[in-house]
């Protein structure tokens, strides 16, 4: 992926990933945000250019309960989002994330403005409960328990 916003909604059944590929997916640009079940859960390649983070968290949020991401101590919005679906997973790549920053994903509360169900840089979060914190140390930084690794057929393990 260059460029562009690419919003994905995956199954809440963990038996289906919201992204899944074969070989390699290269981020190098553009906003990715793909949120799903945990069981079957890929990120992009560690190849990418770009940063990206996975998050599988220990519970299952319910749909149409809003997701924050906020950065450092201050908590500062950097993105927010309100899926239709229930998820538990969470993966987002995007210019925004830097290396040796930290993230809060935080849901629930609520954001100003109220943006609905498009990809958002609120001006003010507040009343979340947190559910994963994260530094980007990596291309690919991740949270909570990975699954094991899928193999696919003829394609080989990816991890």
């Amino acid at each position: 992926m260059t460029g562009g916003t690419l919003i994905i909604e995956g199954s809440s059944n963990d038996a289906n990933g919201a992204i899944v590929y074969n070989d390699v997916f290269e981020m190098s640009g553009g906003t990715l945000l793909a949120v799903g079940s945990s069981g079957m859960t890929m990120a992009p390649s560690i190849t990418s250019k770009q940063k990206s983070i996975l998050l599988n968290l220990k519970e299952t949020v319910e749909g149409k309960t809003v997701l924050c991401l906020l950065e450092g101590e201050d908590r500062i919005p950097v993105m927010a989002y309100l899926p239709s679906k229930s998820y538990q997973s969470v993966v987002y790549s995007s210019p925004l994330l830097l290396e040796g920053k930290s993230y809060t994903l935080s849901t629930g509360g609520s954001t100003t403005p109220k943006e609905g169900m498009n990809l958002y840089t609120p001006k003010a979060y507040e009343d979340g409960i947190d559910k994963a914190y994260i530094t980007i140390h990596d291309t690919l930084t991740t949270y909570g328990e990975m699954k094991a690794p899928i193999k696919l057929p003829l394609e080989g393990i990816i991890e």
